[in-house]
């Protein structure tokens, strides 16, 4: 370093040999010349004398050289828990909130997010994050600038107990086997092959010891693992198929629904206990959901609703104008 500075310093001394004309008869700008080794001369210079002094063992206020505090902080606002804890909790309220949305009536708004974190005494990260899964399922929707509203469910006995009445499942079929011929269109809206088997759910749902309402469902045996144990892994009786599809970690984009008036037929009236010539309400509804990038048909539901209860559709419907022969 020093020996660079002296190499410098030279060059004030040899100023006039160096602005001496070249070769090629042009000359160095003088001025511009002496600008330049003043620059380099006071910056080596500089670093000289930082050297000396660390040499010398001498304090140099310097940058790198700040004070660690070395005290445990009373605040922990930047203090992040690790990444399985914030796991945990997100799940945390997922579950609460899902438990919230059964305990509330189709429509109704939940808490905001300040709310939501300053009773389950968390961040607003996890809360969001359990909003946005409950949102994909299907449980709520989410709309920008308002707050997150319940959506129907689909759940029959969730329906009922919030208004008070006691439900009642009984199971008149149920079954793993291939589709009927009459039931061709069904294996080839569910994906189907020829011949391959479905899972069927026949169940009549009665409300305070009377039949008001039939559900067969027809559900893709693609997305269980052993489809054949269904109804030995699952309890249809006094769950929902509805709680059988959230565990499957699908999303659910539409369930498109058509609705139809008529005469209660000989299968109905037996099973429902009604008089001939009794109007019902029968539904036809599929459930789309997302499955591995694309969209599938998880169920379709075929439902028999008698005048009894009144049957409550919370998204838009797709009407489709029936045909005289239909």
């Amino acid at each position: 370093m020093y020996g660079l500075v002296f190499r410098i310093s030279d060059l004030f001394s040899k100023k006039s040999r160096l602005c001496a004309p070249h070769r090629g008869g042009r000359n160095f700008n003088s001025r511009h010349l002496d600008s330049f080794i003043e620059k380099v001369y006071y910056v080596a210079r500089s670093y000289t004398r930082r050297l000396t002094c660390i040499m010398k063992n001498s304090e140099l206020p310097c940058r790198t050289e700040r004070t660690l505090e070395t005290t445990p902080r009373s605040d922990t606002r930047g203090v992040h828990p690790p990444v399985a804890e914030q796991k945990l909790m997100w799940r945390v309220a997922y579950e609460h909130l899902l438990l919230l949305i059964q305990s509330r009536e189709p429509g109704e708004s939940l808490p905001s997010y300040a709310d939501l974190a300053a009773e389950l005494e968390c961040s607003l990260a996890p809360v969001k994050h359990a909003v946005r899964e409950l949102a994909a399922q299907g449980w709520i929707s989410l709309q920008r600038g308002r707050p997150a509203r319940v959506l129907w469910t689909g759940s029959f006995r969730r329906s009922a107990e919030r208004t008070g009445s006691s439900v009642v499942t009984r199971i008149f079929h149920s079954a793993f086997r291939p589709l009927e011929p009459t039931d061709a269109a069904i294996g080839q809206a569910l994906g189907l092959a020829n011949g391959q088997p479905c899972i069927v759910c026949g169940r009549v749902r009665a409300i305070d010891g009377k039949p008001v309402a039939i559900s067969i469902a027809y559900i893709n045996p693609m997305f269980f693992l052993h489809p054949e144990t269904f109804f030995l892994d699952h309890d249809v009786v006094t769950g929902s198929l509805r709680d059988v599809y959230a565990s499957l970690g699908v999303r659910p984009i539409r369930i498109p629904a058509v609705l139809k008036p008529a005469l209660a037929d000989q299968q109905e009236r037996h099973l429902l206990g009604t008089e001939p010539c009794t109007p019902v309400l029968r539904v036809h509804q599929q459930t789309l959901v997302e499955w591995h990038g694309c969209a599938h048909v998880l169920e379709i539901m075929k439902g028999t609703y008698t005048s009894a209860i009144d049957y409550r559709v919370d998204r838009l419907p797709q009407w489709r104008v029936l045909e005289p022969s239909e």
